[in-house]
C-alpha cells in the first residue's frame, strides 16, 4: 500500500504524491513550466501528463507512453541528491520519470543518464562513466534483468 500525500509545495497542481518521492520537486517545476504564462511548445509527455492528470489520475498513471530524450534532461538533480547511492537514485529516476513518462525505455535511458552524472560528480571521467553504465546495461541485458544500477567505482 503506498503513501500518498497532497504536494504541500505545489499549490497550483496540488499534485498527489508518494510521501518519500522526488515528485514534489517536479511539481514546482511544472508548476513554474506550465501556469507562469507560458504558451511555447509543450512536448508530448508533457501533454500526456497534462492530460492524464487533468483526468484526475495519480503517478505513475499520469505519465504519457513517452521515451523521447526529456527522460534524460530531468535527471541532473536526482543524480546530484543521490550521487554515489545507486539504489536510491534507481528508485528515484524511476518515480521521477513515470510521473510524465510511464514508459520502461525512458527509465533505463533516465537511470543511465543519472548513473553517468552521478559518476562524473564523484571524478570519474565523462567517457569511462559512459564506458562502465554501457557495460553495466550490457551485463543486465545479458542476464535478462531489468536492474539498470551501477555499482560505484572503487578507489
Amino acid at each position: 500500500m503506498r503513501n500518498w500525500v497532497r504536494c504541500s509545495l505545489c499549490p497550483v497542481l496540488n499534485a498527489t504524491v508518494e510521501r518519500t518521492c522526488v515528485v514534489p520537486l517536479i511539481c514546482v517545476c511544472l508548476c513554474v513550466y506550465l501556469y507562469a504564462g507560458f504558451d511555447g511548445y509543450r512536448d508530448v509527455s508533457t501533454k500526456g501528463f497534462l492530460r492524464n492528470f487533468a483526468r484526475g489520475l495519480a503517478p505513475p498513471a499520469t505519465g504519457a507512453p513517452d521515451a523521447q530524450a526529456n527522460c534524460i534532461a530531468r535527471t541532473a538533480p536526482l543524480a546530484a541528491g543521490w550521487c554515489g547511492q545507486p539504489e536510491p537514485l534507481a528508485r528515484a529516476v524511476r518515480l521521477g520519470t513515470r510521473v510524465t513518462q510511464n514508459a520502461d525505455a525512458a527509465v533505463v535511458w533516465g537511470g543511465a543518464a543519472a548513473d553517468i552524472l552521478s559518476h562524473v560528480i564523484l571524478g570519474v571521467s565523462p567517457s569511462q562513466a559512459t564506458r562502465m553504465v554501457i557495460a553495466a546495461l550490457q551485463h543486465a541485458a545479458r542476464a535478462g534483468t531489468e536492474d539498470n544500477t551501477v555499482q560505484q567505482p572503487t578507489r
